[in-house]
């Protein structure tokens, strides 16, 4: 091969190597100008959201809502009720709660799976609405292209698609649905509003900690079910300790939390 043909071939790859590290680092300071207009002086502004509601309101078991600062008078929980869940965002005016407990120490998927190296195209997306943002809906797309699907292969989604029976969870049979693992768009939210939620996870799990397994969302790297777009070993995730949005190889331990849609 000829100095010129490879001199070619390297400013070829040198170039995709760029706009790939290029869109990956625009994307990351993009986060950060987000993330500079809605935290002051190091605590996040108080999100809003529809009839009056905001992050960190509380869904019970009978359907009815308590509002953050209701909650946060609370000396016992109200009677006969359990939680079910703390408002993190929504979309289309359409509530989502985040699950009264995190998974710890979850591969997204464990080396040598069908997962672990596939490029799915319906897990693919990013923290600003683009491609996959709509978490509930991957679970299937995950399952069509991995017939290996088990515990073991697949730990994080493993456990939010068995939530329930993972957690001491209570919900009545009216509010039975599917929590799931938020995309990157959706953890980003929930990311937003964690001062508000973990308010409220303090409370509740002080009140009755066998129906709030935790005290706040933690501080640890959470998956999101988004896949890489030019990295299919690798998955978006957002470190609630510092806000920092990454990638990290399938395989790694992170904690996994989970969302379901209500109504108010």
């Amino acid at each position: 091969m000829s100095l010129k043909r490879i001199a070619v071939l390297f400013l070829a790859l040198f170039g995709f190597c760029f706009a790939a590290c290029k869109q990956v680092v625009e994307q990351v300071v993009e986060v950060e100008k987000i993330v500079e207009k809605i935290v002051v002086n190091e605590k996040v502004v108080e999100v809003k959201f529809s009839d009056g509601h905001e992050a960190g309101d509380v869904l019970w078991n009978d359907g009815t809502w308590s509002a953050k600062a209701e909650v946060a008078s609370l000396t016992a929980l109200p009677d006969g009720k359990k939680p079910i869940g703390v408002l993190a965002f929504e979309k289309g005016g359409v509530p989502y709660c985040v699950g009264l407990a995190i998974g710890t120490s979850k591969s997204w998927a464990a080396r040598g799976s069908t997962g672990y190296t596939a490029n799915i195209t319906a897990l693919q997306g990013n923290v600003f609405g683009e491609g996959e943002t709509d978490g509930s809906k991957s679970l299937a797309a995950l399952k069509d292209k991995c017939s290996d699907y088990s515990e073991t292969n697949y730990p994080a989604w493993y456990w939010a698609e068995n939530f329930d029976s993972n957690s001491v969870q209570y919900k009545s049979a009216s509010l039975k649905g599917k929590w799931y693992i938020p995309s990157v768009y959706e953890l980003g939210k929930v990311y937003i509003s964690r001062n508000a939620i973990n308010e409220s996870l303090t409370k509740l799990h002080s009140l009755d900690s066998s129906s709030c397994t935790v005290n706040s969302l933690g501080t640890s790297w959470c998956w999101s079910r988004s896949q890489h777009v030019f990295e299919g070993n690798c998955a978006w995730n957002i470190d609630f300790d510092s806000g920092d949005m990454g990638f990290s190889y399938k395989h790694v331990y992170d904690s996994v939390l989970v969302v379901q849609a209500f109504t108010y």
